[in-house]
């Protein structure tokens, strides 16, 4: 609610709206924590809070889960899939991880500097 606090009192809205999307992501009792209070993943999961709030069409996501160990990732992947199925956002979703593309999306596009193939 950080950005909701500069520009003034965040509404009652915006409030229940991102206590909802605390809860799809599974850290409504961490919602009062500070940044070094949270895991890896737990800040992770607070990024695609912080993203979803603001109401976007398109959800922009450059390698967020690289930095994970495989169990939190794993699972943060599931999450993601069951976030896109509930908001029907459009996610851009960047990676190296060629697994990791082809577990998450519908459509993978490959860039690559050479392009003689």
């Amino acid at each position: 609610m950080f950005g909701f606090n500069i520009e003034g009192e965040p509404s009652e809205e915006n409030i229940k709206t991102a206590n909802e999307f605390l809860d799809m992501v599974g850290l409504t009792e961490f919602k009062d924590s500070y940044p070094h209070e949270l895991s890896g993943g737990m800040k992770q999961r607070v990024a695609i809070v912080r993203s979803l709030i603001n109401n976007t069409s398109v959800l922009l996501m450059d390698e967020p889960f690289s930095a994970l160990d495989v169990f939190n990732r794993r699972h943060l992947q599931e999450q993601l899939i069951e976030i896109q199925e509930k908001t029907k956002k459009v996610i851009l979703f960047v990676t190296h991880d060629v697994e990791e593309a082809v577990f998450l999306s519908n459509k993978v596009v490959i860039m690559d500097y050479n392009l003689t193939y």
